[in-house]
């Protein structure tokens, strides 16, 4: 009787690791299913005008600050729309005009007629330097003012951001944690002070240009940290891209599919 529970213990231990493999190679193919790859967009930045296409400009005034935030809705906006939002990096800190001249609102704006976009998409304006205390809680009232405005899905929330909105990106993930159903850091590196447990809940495609050495190995040792916790990142390296033209990347429809997919 001892010998036969001693066999179906290691049985029962070669099926838990049998699962186990098959959930790692599941993962694996899930991670490469998901990788954009490509080159960087050549397209050209057609600035956005205020009132058209769907482009609002909204302010918020809470948490000691005030946060003005581009708002891109579709025409006949219906509910149940998930919301991407953007975070910009500290070149844009305070500017209307800055922000709505970035790669991703123009090409929102321009790319997406009003009737095709399945997404609201929001941008707000940090005030002062760095995504985080008042800028990201004002940030977060924003989505959630959107949410209850609009009739937008609770449940798919999508975070992306460049630079000093890639550092956001990681530290409001790791702050309201599920509250965002996928996230997207673009040149930007730092666990916020959460560490990488804080990121295994959500898929997150982390890419970076080839020529920003130091931000690839800081981003690469964050995502296989977040990997080996169980978790589902993706670091992209995008071959010629530098700090400076790296936000180009955005403008292919293929990033807001990764997103809206999840």
């Amino acid at each position: 009787e001892a010998e036969q529970k001693q066999k179906g213990a290691k049985k029962q231990t070669f099926a838990e690791w049998k699962k186990k493999k098959e959930e790692e190679e599941r993962k694996q193919q899930e991670q490469q299913q998901q990788y954009i790859g490509g080159t960087l967009p050549e397209g050209t930045i057609t600035p956005v005008t205020i009132g058209e296409n769907g482009v609002n400009v909204k302010e918020y005034n809470g948490y000691g600050i005030s946060m003005k935030y581009y708002e891109i809705v579709p025409t006949n906006v219906k509910k149940n729309l998930p919301i991407i939002i953007f975070l910009h990096g500290s070149g844009e800190i305070g500017s209307v005009s800055g922000v709505g001249n970035l790669p991703i609102v123009s090409y929102v704006a321009n790319h997406y007629t009003r009737s095709n976009q399945q997404f609201i998409f929001l941008a707000p304006i940090a005030p002062t330097h760095g995504w985080y205390d008042n800028n990201t809680d004002a940030a977060k009232a924003i989505i959630d003012k959107t949410i209850q405005e609009y009739g937008a899905d609770s449940s798919r929330i999508y975070i992306t951001g460049m630079s000093m909105g890639g550092y956001g990106t990681w530290y409001m993930v790791g702050k309201y944690g599920n509250f965002f159903r996928a996230a997207m850091p673009m040149s930007g590196c730092s666990s916020g002070g959460f560490g990488a447990s804080s990121y295994v809940n959500i898929p997150i495609y982390a890419i970076v240009g080839g020529q920003e050495s130091d931000y690839k190995s800081c981003m690469s040792t964050l995502v296989e940290q977040i990997n080996q916790q169980g978790g589902n990142a993706t670091l992209d390296a995008v071959e010629g891209a530098s700090h400076g033209t790296i936000q180009r990347y955005y403008q292919q429809e293929k990033i807001f599919d990764w997103l809206l997919s999840k």
